[in-house]
């Protein structure tokens, strides 16, 4: 035998060897519900994954400013004059839901909301 067939058995090998591993740590690992997760512990293989409620409330919170907050103020009081009011000035009734319901994920995962008499 030639040292390149020699060489190329020993890849072979190796490569064998390789996805052997795989497929016995792929079925030891329980299914995953979606491909963000399979990806995340690819890269991550310490930390584990974080629920699903978790990181749903964690991507809506990412829209929270709380520049927004006086607005909010304003809509408590009285949201259906509040959303006609700005319908009637061309404003936008979904940025508006999408930052009302990012204001409630940062609540829920324990974010503080600023007071506007501490300002």
């Amino acid at each position: 035998m030639t040292d390149d067939y020699t060489r190329g058995l020993d890849e072979i090998k190796a490569l064998r060897a390789r996805l052997a591993n795989l497929e016995a740590i792929a079925a030891a690992t329980p299914p995953r519900a979606a491909l963000g997760d399979a990806i995340a512990d690819h890269y991550s293989p310490t930390q584990p994954p974080k629920d699903r409620k978790t990181r749903d409330l964690e991507n809506a919170a990412k829209f929270y400013s709380p520049t927004e907050e006086a607005g909010f103020r304003q809509r408590a009081k009285d949201p259906e004059r509040y959303d006609r009011e700005l319908a009637a000035m061309g404003g936008d009734l979904l940025s508006q839901s999408i930052a009302l319901a990012a204001r409630d994920a940062h609540i829920k995962l324990g974010g503080t909301i600023p007071d506007p008499e501490e300002d």
